[in-house]
């Protein structure tokens, strides 16, 4: 190839590239403004004032600052895209490895941003979209063949950067590296048969040299490294080495949710008096209400004089006690993991592109706007999500629909010999760690905080990327099977 080709084929894909990014930024370029959610005016505060959030890290925060340099949102966004796409392909690269890699990931791309929510996470200035994300990098870590230096150095910051936005994902990368580990010590005690290595179910993965192909350590390191870097953060800025301070009020709020902290009072108060006797009878019956709604239990006893995040202060201190004594119960143990349970599998199935509310005056977003981003102010107030509700309801069912024919795709992919047989154990792995990230997302999400569209929806998008990719291998066989069959004719 000619130096004047390779030129034409680097800006060839330098466009894709652009293309693809830019088609995860559509719902915000349709806007008029990236999107924004509650938890969005939490994020822009703590990240130009430098102080830590009670409920979250910090790091989303100062991303956002730092991003944006302050002057634009849309830089935030445009970052969340191009990391994105990146990932894309690099898995493009390394479990497909059918040549024009940057088109298949701009068909790719653009085919996810139109049938699933992941352009809609993309768009919006929040950490979501990077659970996701966290997924891909540890996958690639673990799985992909003949990273470079330089790619392993690139997805080792990502999955910090990942971890470090939001404590969910670092629950749920630590658990997904645990579980590869573990599969990857079960594999290593098969003995080779036929040339393969067998992993139970035996549906799961085939492959020759399957062992040298899994590699959690390069995935442990960085999930390792957050747990330290993530309290010493929080130090940096103020908030004490630990992770926040609401540990127990979240676990107050699915206790509520469940009933159990109603069971557990009505025992305790006839002998101890505790603050949340007072509220026996009265707690909402959701968690999210539990912890915003300002006439209950979380915000009495005068708290509010300082401010809300005084009050998770003050009660995550109280509560404490209360949620170690429920826990100590083998009864309220038993209760609260089968609850545990359900909670789990209703949120894999919850996924829904949820709407988007005005976050106009009164709410905790504009404010943040017109101080920290004065010169967009006139811009995020003529935006369609300023003047009314955002509804996604014909994507969602787009995303239904893919996502069932997806799980067909996969399922005959693993089921059937004939075509399990022909799909490399690299890809079968990186199925297995989509599905694991899938399945613990659910539970840490629905087990810590509940259960919400977008805490799975944020995923989701995952399945039908992993359903495409399994398809490559098993249309180049049958090409392949066909061409030799054509030659033999001749």
């Amino acid at each position: 190839m000619s130096i004047k080709e390779k030129y034409r084929a680097a800006l060839i894909n330098t466009l894709l590239f652009f293309c693809a990014s830019g088609s995860l930024i559509i719902p915000a370029l349709l806007n008029g403004y990236p999107l924004v959610y509650s938890d969005t005016g939490t994020y822009l505060y703590s990240g130009h004032s430098g102080i830590v959030p009670v409920d979250r890290p910090i790091m989303y925060g100062l991303f956002v600052r730092h991003i944006s340099m302050s002057y634009s949102l849309w830089f935030v966004i445009a970052t969340q895209a191009f990391i994105a796409t990146s990932l894309i392909l690099l898995c493009f690269r390394h479990f497909v490895k059918a040549g024009h890699s940057y088109l298949r990931t701009f068909i790719m791309v653009f085919f996810l941003s139109s049938v699933t929510g992941i352009s809609n996470y993309t768009s919006q200035v929040m950490p979501d979209i990077f659970s996701g994300l966290v997924i891909i990098s540890l996958a690639l870590l673990c799985c992909a063949q003949n990273l470079s230096v330089l790619t392993i150095i690139y997805l080792f910051l990502l999955v910090i950067l990942f971890n470090l936005s939001h404590s969910s994902n670092l629950l749920t990368s630590s658990c997904l590296v645990i579980l590869i580990g573990i599969t990857a010590v079960l594999i290593s005690w098969q003995k080779k048969k036929n040339n393969k290595l067998v992993l139970t179910p035996d549906t799961l993965v085939r492959c020759n040299g399957t062992r040298r192909r899994i590699n959690p350590a390069r995935a442990f390191f960085p999930v390792a490294l957050s747990w330290l870097l993530l309290p010493s953060v929080n130090l940096m800025y103020g908030g004490g080495f630990g992770f926040h301070s609401a540990n127990n009020v979240f676990l107050a709020g699915r206790m509520s949710e469940s009933g159990i902290l109603e069971s557990y009072l009505e025992k305790k108060c006839t002998n101890d008096t505790f603050p949340l006797c007072e509220y026996r009878g009265k707690f909402p019956a959701f968690a999210w209400q539990f912890f915003w709604d300002y006439s209950g239990p979380l915000y009495g006893g005068g708290c509010m004089q300082k401010g809300w995040g005084n009050c998770w202060v003050e009660k995550d201190k109280e509560y404490g006690p209360v949620i170690r004594d429920i826990l100590s119960d083998p009864v309220y143990r038993k209760r609260f993991a089968v609850y545990s349970a359900k909670e789990s599998f209703r949120q894999l199935i919850t996924f829904d592109v949820g709407h988007l509310t005005p976050m106009t005056e009164g709410s905790p977003v504009i404010g943040g706007i017109k101080q920290y981003y004065p010169d967009e102010y006139a811009r995020y107030l003529d935006a369609k999500q300023a003047h009314g509700t955002l509804y996604f309801v014909a994507l969602s069912s787009r995303q239904h629909l893919v996502v069932l024919c997806s799980l067909i795709i996969i399922t005959c992919a693993c089921v059937l010999r004939r075509t399990r047989i022909k799909i490399p154990g690299h890809v079968s792995l990186l199925l297995m760690a989509v599905i694991s990230g899938l399945l613990i997302n659910a539970a840490v999400c629905a087990t810590f905080s509940g259960t919400v569209n977008r805490y799975e929806g944020r995923v989701i998008w995952l399945l039908p990327l992993a359903a495409i990719i399994i398809l490559h291998p098993l249309i180049l066989a049958k090409y392949a099977q066909d061409s030799r069959q054509l030659r033999e004719e001749e």
